[in-house]
């Protein structure tokens, strides 16, 4: 499944400028995490492995672009001193996904099942979603 998500992932980041040139950055950032949570959620109740894969590939597309709008984002928000606070906060942001993929395992392991894991990004990224949505 990971080869499917980060091929989906590039192939995002690539397809991503022509959603900029049509969409608000906004719009583009609110989209993303709620596909990114169906992707997800497909994945989590998929009934057979091709819907699993479709999920897995859901996912990377919609992720995609997230990052680097976010940092665009930062730069635009912040000014001059995103220079001084971007050590701290792109330090901050690594903390995601060094603990996460650590905690699915933990999860998964705890409960002995990977679907019990895999709430964890999914909790993550309707969190994000919402954030997205306060900041509109």
């Amino acid at each position: 499944m990971p080869a499917f998500f980060w091929s989906a992932l590039t192939l995002g980041r690539a397809l991503g400028t022509a959603f900029l040139r049509h969409f608000s950055e906004g719009r583009v950032l609110r989209t993303g995490y709620a596909a990114g949570a169906a992707g997800i959620g497909l994945m989590l109740w998929a009934p057979t492995l091709d819907s699993v894969i479709g999920g897995a590939m859901i996912a990377g597309l919609s992720f995609a672009t997230l990052y680097p709008i976010t940092v665009a984002r930062f730069s635009q928000r912040f000014g001059v001193a995103a220079r001084s606070i971007g050590a701290i906060m792109f330090s901050l942001a690594a903390v995601g996904p060094a603990v996460i993929p650590w905690m699915v395992g933990v999860i998964s392991h705890a409960t002995g099942s990977l679907r019990a894991g895999l709430l964890l990004p999914l909790g993550a990224t309707i969190i994000l979603f919402l954030v997205s949505l306060a900041e509109s």
